[in-house]
């Protein structure tokens, strides 16, 4: 047919896995794609210092979009990232509160108030930038979509 062939069989099966293995340096300039931040190889970085050693600065807030698939918080259930209990400062432990409970009690009774047991046990997740108790942690890391008897339990926990 005269159809040059680029590539022997062993050449496109080599170039293909060093793409996938190594996708920011070893893609075709030609064809470069955006590579998801799933997939980016960020364990060896220095994680990120916690947003509140700034003076004034705020978390991210919750909300139904944020918390989706692609919100601020999708990073939640990239499990390559240290998601890791960092203590809060001294300062900060009777203010901080649990940003999963005061969702919760946003959706369900439309208050904005603490609701109890939002301060008890509040860490924050370097990897997220969250304050989340103890008993918020894995729902609010495993749970891709949350609902209102989500909601419902968290409250109730």
């Amino acid at each position: 047919m005269g159809l040059k062939v680029p590539y022997t069989h062993y050449q496109f099966q080599e170039k293909i896995s060093w793409a996938l293995l190594d996708p920011i340096n070893c893609w075709p300039t030609k064809n470069k794609v955006n590579v998801s931040p799933l997939y980016v190889n960020t364990q060896s970085q220095a994680p990120a210092p916690l947003s509140m050693s700034t003076k004034g600065s705020k978390r991210k807030r919750f909300t139904a979009n944020s918390l989706s698939l692609g919100g601020a918080f999708e990073n939640r259930l990239d499990c390559t990232l240290g998601h890791f209990p960092t203590p809060l400062p001294e300062g900060k432990k009777k203010t901080t509160v649990c940003q999963l409970h005061r969702m919760a009690n946003r959706v369900v009774n439309g208050s904005n108030d603490n609701p109890p047991g939002a301060r008890t046990d509040v860490y924050i997740c370097r990897g997220c930038d969250a304050a989340l108790c103890v008993s918020c942690w894995s729902t609010f890391h495993q749970k891709t979509c949350f609902k209102k008897r989500d909601y419902v339990d968290i409250l109730d926990n």
